[in-house]
């Protein structure tokens, strides 16, 4: 048609940049359709300022770089065609492409490493939100009191223990988040005399009542529960955990005693320890020690089929006794979530990014695998003539493709690995890194691979031989 290679090489760009352009408003749309659910998911306020100059330059500059730079080789390599060989069919593209080949590497590259480092955030998160945390999570929640009730909080509860979708109430100067904590010299508790005398035993400390350890549905070990039936009087006793008796040191930590605020306590019981802090910290030595009428909080243990009706109730006798404050709580389970809001919203994000370099690796590998069997298939046909068989043609086509996704996985596993295991590394609780997870992101990428490849075989196999080679 008389076009030289200046005007194949300005017309490839052209139909690239403008290609490109389109995809960029197109996105640009998107964005602004998706930004909503995107500032929710980074928990911040972004916009988009479509009319300033700034946002037009970057548009135009953003299409310029990408349009040139993704029709410079097609426009070169084009360009270069004779027009006979082009015709015939031997264009010379049969030629292994290192180009192609790192494509392929790299979208897979990226896609595997998502797909590793997503599923060990989901295990992570799925780990936090089922472990046992030494008490029932689920269906309680925390009224502050002190700022409303004051002397009034024992009337309060009794009130609240009449209404129906209330299974147990409880008060207690100290909740999870918010405890005293206990310094006393070490030499000065039983079975410590020996130590020296500037070492503390350093410990959180709640006053509680006797309805506390139920309504949260902590589990006694050893010993009882605070009781006004027991030999010891209440106000004399304490219940320690696990980390405490270790700390100690106590074999049986039964009968033992310390001094608390200036008075002896003797343990009556030993809980099983419980995590009041996100499991990035480890859990620390816990004294409850008993309090007739603690002042600061109500803790109150809902049926979960009346969780509705049991709020309005409870609000309704919040306002009767206290009518200038407002009512405020906060379930317990919602508290436990909230210290890990960061960490949800990464493994969010990951997700979000592995599925879209799992679309990408997989429109990628189809264009690159539809481009092969195109070029290899005079190849395929003699194949066919031969014997040969649909898998064997699969195998024929998917072989270079799944050495280089087996090469990204070795080469991308160890720098997830050490990633992860930094990650991680920020909790005290956490999942082990096991080799299952890496293989199984591996079998993820075979089998997504395998979808456009299984498809170019099937196609290549219905092409009839006679076709292709009656004019060799």
């Amino acid at each position: 048609m008389g076009a030289d290679r200046r005007q194949i090489i300005w017309q490839t760009i052209s139909e690239s940049f403008l290609f490109t352009f389109i995809s960029v408003v197109i996105a640009f749309a998107l964005a602004e359709r998706l930004l909503p659910f995107y500032n929710d998911l980074i928990d911040r306020q972004l916009s988009l300022s479509y009319l300033s100059l700034d946002f037009v330059v970057f548009v135009i500059g953003l299409s310029l770089l990408v349009g040139v730079a993704s029709g410079l080789y097609p426009a070169l390599r084009l360009s270069s065609f004779k027009p006979v060989q082009a015709l015939s069919g031997n264009s010379g593209t049969r030629e292994k492409s290192g180009l192609r080949r790192g494509l392929v590497f790299f979208q897979f590259f990226i896609a595997q490493g998502l797909i590793v480092a997503t599923i060990i955030i989901q295990s992570q998160l799925s780990y936090l939100q089922n472990k046992d945390l030494g008490y029932d999570r689920e269906h309680v929640l925390y009224i502050s009191a002190f700022d409303g009730l004051g002397g009034g909080a024992q009337a309060f509860k009794n009130e609240l223990e009449q209404i129906s979708g209330v299974q147990s109430v409880s008060l207690s100067n100290g909740i999870f988040q918010h405890n005293a904590v206990s310094f006393m010299k070490l030499n000065e508790i039983e079975g410590n005399e020996n130590a020296e005398s500037n070492v503390y035993f350093i410990t959180g400390l709640f006053d509680v009542d006797d309805k506390f350890i139920s309504t949260m549905g902590m589990e006694i070990i050893e010993g009882n529960s605070f009781s006004t039936d027991q030999e010891i009087a209440p106000e004399q006793s304490m219940i320690i955990n696990e980390a405490a008796q270790k700390k100690l040191g106590w074999d049986n930590a039964l009968g033992k005693k310390m001094k608390i605020w200036g008075g002896e306590k003797q343990v009556i019981g030993v809980m099983k320890d419980f995590h009041d802090e996100s499991l990035k910290a480890e859990v620390k030595p816990t004294v409850l020690v008993y309090a007739k009428a603690p002042k600061q909080y109500v803790n109150v243990r809902l049926n979960p089929l009346e969780i509705k009706s049991s709020m309005s109730a409870i609000e309704s006798k919040w306002y009767e006794m206290v009518t200038d404050r407002p009512f405020q709580y906060q379930f317990y389970d919602e508290y436990y979530d909230s210290q890990y809001r960061k960490e949800i919203r990464l493994g969010q994000i990951f997700n979000i990014f592995s599925l879209i370099a799992i679309c990408i690796s997989i429109l990628g590998l189809i264009g690159l695998t539809s481009f092969s069997a195109e070029q290899r298939l005079k190849e395929f046909g003699i194949r066919k003539v031969l014997g040969a068989k649909v898998q064997q043609i699969g195998f024929l086509l998917s072989k270079e493709f799944l050495i280089l996704i087996i090469i990204a996985f070795v080469v991308v596993s160890p720098l997830v690995y050490l990633g992860m295991k930094d990650w991680l590394a920020e909790f005290i609780y956490r999942i082990d890194l096991s080799a299952f997870t890496f293989i199984f992101a591996l079998v993820i990428t075979m089998v997504i691979a395998a979808i456009p490849v299984v498809y170019q075989s099937f196609k290549v196999s219905k092409v009839n031989p006679a076709n292709i080679l009656r004019n060799e």
